[in-house]
């Protein structure tokens, strides 16, 4: 048994540790014969070019193009004739080089060369991510002091409280962490925030209102907290012991009576985690705390693969923006692909509601445009305790009824963000105001 799945004896004779994980798609490797095949030269016409050369989506808008040529011939659709290119100066030799060791072409050498990986070993890291190049999450500054306070609260049976943002990367980070704690026995009260009438992060409506059943022992808030120096003054003159996961910026000096998870405030800047929104760093958390419990020997911690995660770790990366590189690259490549045979009723249930068909592919576009926005939009109009306990629900009717719910939540939004448009423009119009104001 691994952190990221299960392994064969078989298996690790055949293909040692990497293939207790990963199956290798000879037909995916840029190093393989199909991918290493003689690019031709443009021909002429630099439609037929594209046919053969291009994916099948460009090739499409080519075959488009191509028509209206056809239909105007009066009018020239001028493509590349009149177009001087300006080339990015790089090292031809170091491309070759770059290209020769990760198995590819000179010319995708220089591409990856000119997106500043001169080091061959990021290179491949970019190229081709792996679950077996995450870091120790023990790295992480302030996560071994984490581990151990959750660990003390899973075995002595205490209560938690999680506290997370509203959109995307709060609802999912809460998702992830809820599901970890009940794993280990833990069923921790958790909490959103109403945007419209307590406000964003620890406000001292939202958190009188998380702790209105009761005083937790440990309070874990996700995605805000960095910057609520009063509210944490308030939790902890409670005596409540407080985490903040979080990644936003420090506009001053965080204190040091609570434990503050945040990379832009303790970590240095080429860290492969600096620029992990919060539901990575909570899965690096929960990465953390499955290790410190299988020393302990506890047996629930070999029942957890972590690789079914993932799917959420993924949604709120990518709806967050941020830059999908380093580790942000690795969790989110392996997480859309789970997206799609995701287990969680929710996420099943917001992919049809969504309007995607069942088997498709799920793309960042699809997180982006489709998913995203409809959790979102409930955190931003309505209660976003909504899509939490869709993504928390194992009845598929119910999430679906949920899911539905929050694509009516979406369509006031869009309405709504059509009518401040409209009202901009006619605003604009009434001024004489044009382009070259």
């Amino acid at each position: 048994m691994t952190l990221f799945g299960n392994a064969s004896c078989a298996e690790s004779k055949k293909g040692g540790a990497k293939a207790r994980f990963f199956k290798r798609n000879r037909r995916d490797t840029p190093g393989s014969a199909e991918n290493r095949r003689r690019i031709p030269a443009p021909s002429k016409s630099a439609f037929a070019f594209a046919k053969s050369n291009f994916p099948k989506g460009c090739r499409r808008l080519f075959r488009r193009e191509n028509k209206k040529r056809l239909a105007n011939p009066d009018k020239k659709i001028i493509m590349a004739r009149n177009m001087k290119w300006e080339y990015a100066q790089y090292d031809k030799k170091l491309a070759a080089d770059l290209g020769a060791y990760l198995g590819v072409s000179p010319i995708l050498g220089a591409l990856i060369l000119q997106r500043g990986y001169t080091d061959p070993l990021k290179a491949k890291m970019f190229l081709r991510p792996k679950l077996l190049d995450l870091d120790d999450p023990f790295r992480l500054k302030n996560l071994k002091r984490a581990v151990l306070r959750v660990a003390e609260a899973i075995e002595k049976r205490q209560n938690i409280l999680v506290f997370g943002d509203y959109d995307v990367d709060g609802i999912t980070s809460t998702t992830l962490l809820v599901c970890v704690l009940r794993h280990f026995g833990i069923n921790p009260a958790y909490f959103v925030p109403r945007r419209m009438e307590e406000g964003y992060g620890l406000s001292a409506a939202a958190i009188g209102r998380a702790m209105a059943n009761g005083t937790p022992d440990l309070f874990i808030a996700l995605d805000c907290g960095t910057n609520a120096a009063e509210s944490i003054k308030y939790i902890r003159d409670k005596g409540v012991d407080l985490i903040v996961v979080d990644h936003h910026q420090a506009k001053g000096n965080p204190g040091d009576d609570y434990i503050l998870l945040n990379p832009h405030v303790h970590d240095v800047e080429g860290a492969p985690w600096h620029q992990m929104c919060t539901v990575g760093l909570v899965f690096k958390l929960a990465h953390g705390l499955v290790k410190e419990m299988r020393l302990r020997n506890d047996r629930r911690s070999w029942e957890i693969n972590l690789k079914d995660y993932l799917d959420l770790v993924a949604m709120g990366t990518v709806a967050d923006l941020v830059p999908l590189l380093d580790e942000n690259r690795i969790v989110a490549r392996y997480g859309i692909k789970r997206l799609k045979s995701s287990h969680r009723m929710g996420i099943q249930a917001l992919i049809r509601a969504s309007g995607i068909a069942d088997g498709e592919d799920i793309t960042p576009i699809d997180i982006s445009f489709k998913l995203g926005p409809r959790i979102n939009a409930s955190g931003r109009l309505a209660d976003a305790s909504l899509p939490l306990e869709m993504l928390l629900g194992d009845d598929f009717t119910v999430c679906y009824r949920a899911a539905c719910e929050l694509n009516e939540i979406n369509k006031e939004r869009q309405e709504i963000e059509r009518g401040v448009l409209d009202e901009a423009m006619a605003q604009i119009s009434r001024h004489g105001l044009g382009k070259d104001h």
